[in-house]
């Protein structure tokens, strides 16, 4: 069982004697609130002597004042003022709740009075030594001297951090309504405040690193006691519990990762129905929160929205594995969707993760490693425009990196390990890239700019109509003429033309799917076509048929008939 611990301060004043109360009970008229506090306290005997204690802090003058008997002095008389003091009060005390029922009066004497830095931490540090790991903690602040109750609430919240305690109450005697007692003086519990910042440190830690545990955490406690108390028991309660429910599961989902969970947006969904239906917010430091996480969420939509969405809220949130892992499954998601393969088809994912890695190193078919059966699957995802584009499957490849990089924590032979601002700034980069690129009017965008560009000696207007009609699935055409390439040219000076006409096709289209018709000289062609399939740009040579005619006169005419467009 948990250690009750009361910590008082008594100051050297000369105290007036008043009766305190609690909600309408009397616990006795004294000159020491913390006498009446104990007794308020203990009375249901939940107290032990060998277990718990009350901790008085005394500097040197209050020990000299109010501590012992007769301590306090008549100023115009100098003589002693007959009187009982704390100790000799809370040993009467003792008495008569039992002593086994009573905690273990324990003086903390030779306090500094606090006058400078100094002396603040000095006594911060002495009360902080007195608590145990997981005490409750009982504080009395009425003659906290300036600082003290600030002190008080800091030191609160610090030893709840480091020692797990828990702050039961903070009590203040207000005398000063008691007309010089002849009225009842209130016992006031402070503990709203030191909640305030319990709830505080929860909201910044849900708005700020998207932990909702500790808010879940006090709102459940709080519904659970007003839940109990008929005068505050209401519907209101039973929602906003819900409410605080759902969001929870919210987060984990994508704490722990949940894809299908996230694609399906059911949590998001269920969120903004539960917060339209709030009513009172009587938990009243959660409403602003509530707004706050309202205005924040996003809205319900598509499998590949709902999971940008998820992978941007945990980079936001500093959750950066979760945010890669979200990225790259969710863009597999989004082509599963995309070509009728079932999100949780392990084969048809790993197909399309095969698709990607074609797309990036541009493999040929020889290296290939699918299965026969898959190959028509895979050749269709190939042909996808949107998959095709360096765009998409360049920031697939990052972030499949980074993943790999940050789940293996950097232990890869064959590459070195990212640091920890790259892997943070490729995350961020290939979230951009994905919202650029997946949404539908990008893909609109891509179909309208696919360009064939025709680096041959035959104008396209020259093509036939059977030709034209097969290179509209490229795009538009465009045509430049291929170089005219003279015998004495040496290699280099070959590889330098290919490098420019390469460069400069990759500058003037850099925004769309190019496929390139090659024809012309056979060296500087197989350098442009090795070229542009480094870089991941599809080439292709035409085909044809030729035809020999003979005239009457027996002329003999060559005519050559389009046939098909080839990969190289």
């Amino acid at each position: 069982m948990a250690r009750k611990v009361f910590i008082s301060v008594l100051g050297a004043s000369n105290y007036g004697e008043c009766e305190y109360c609690k909600d309408n009970e009397s616990f006795g008229r004294t000159r020491f609130i913390q006498v009446s506090t104990l007794r308020m306290l203990t009375k249901d005997g939940e107290w032990s002597h060998d277990r718990d204690a009350a901790y008085i802090l005394l500097t040197d003058e209050a020990e000299k004042r109010n501590w012992i008997d007769d301590g306090q002095i008549n100023l115009k008389t100098n003589e002693p003022i007959p009187g009982e003091g704390l100790r000799t009060c809370l040993k009467t005390l003792e008495r008569e709740i039992g002593e086994d029922r009573f905690p273990a009066v324990i003086p903390v004497t030779s306090l500094p009075m606090g006058n400078n830095e100094t002396e603040i931490w000095e006594i911060f540090e002495t009360v902080f030594s007195k608590i145990e790991d997981c005490d409750e903690l009982y504080f009395d602040i009425t003659h906290g001297f300036r600082y003290l109750p600030m002190l008080i609430l800091v030191l609160g919240n610090y030893a709840k951090f480091l020692k797990n305690t828990m702050v039961k109450s903070i009590t203040y005697g207000n005398y000063e309504v008691s007309d010089r007692g002849e009225k009842p003086a209130p016992i006031i519990d402070l503990e709203p405040l030191s909640q305030m910042q319990e709830w505080t440190t929860a909201a910044a830690d849900f708005l700020q690193n998207g932990y909702v545990d500790k808010m879940s955490d006090l709102t459940n406690g709080s519904i659970r006691l007003l839940q109990k108390d008929e005068a505050t028991r209401s519907d209101d309660n039973k929602k906003l519990n819900t409410f605080v429910k759902t969001l929870k599961t919210f987060v984990d989902e994508r704490l722990t990762c949940r894809g299908l969970d996230i694609c399906s947006g059911k949590k998001l969904h269920e969120i903004k129905e539960q917060a339209d239906r709030l009513g009172e917010v009587v938990i009243k430091p959660l409403e602003p929160i509530l707004e706050k996480i309202t205005e924040a969420l996003p809205e319900p939509g598509s499998s590949e929205n709902n999971c940008l969405d998820a992978a941007g809220w945990c980079y936001d949130n500093h959750l950066y594995q979760q945010a890669a892992t979200i990225l790259e499954e969710g863009e597999v998601t989004f082509f599963c969707e995309r070509h009728g393969i079932r999100i949780n088809d392990e084969e048809g994912r790993k197909l399309i993760n095969s698709a990607f890695i074609i797309k990036f190193k541009n493999l040929p078919p020889s290296e290939w490693d699918v299965d026969p059966d898959k190959m028509e699957k895979l050749t269709e995802l190939l042909n996808d425009p949107l998959l095709s584009q360096p765009a998409v499957y360049n920031a697939f490849n990052n972030i499949s990196e980074t993943r790999n990089d940050y789940n293996h924590a950097g232990f890869r032979s064959k590459r070195d390990p990212q640091k920890p601002e790259n892997i943070k700034k490729n995350i961020a980069k290939v979230l951009q890239s994905f919202r650029a690129t997946l949404p539908g009017h990008y893909e609109a965008k891509v179909r309208a700019r696919r360009v064939l560009v025709n680096l041959s000696n035959h104008p396209s207007a020259s093509w036939s109509e059977e030709q034209k009609a097969a290179a509209q699935k490229y795009g538009e055409i465009v045509d430049i003429p291929f170089p005219d390439v003279l015998p004495t040219w040496s290699e280099n000076e070959i590889e330098n033309q290919a490098q420019e006409i390469v460069d400069c096709v990759m500058d003037a289209y850099q925004e769309s799917e190019v496929t390139v018709h090659v024809m012309g000289e056979m060296t500087l062609t197989y350098n442009i076509v090795s070229l542009f399939k480094s870089r991941g740009i599809r080439c292709v040579a035409s085909t044809s048929e030729r035809i020999v005619k003979e005239n009457s006169n027996g002329e003999k005419i060559s005519l050559f008939h389009f046939v098909a467009f080839r990969d190289y």
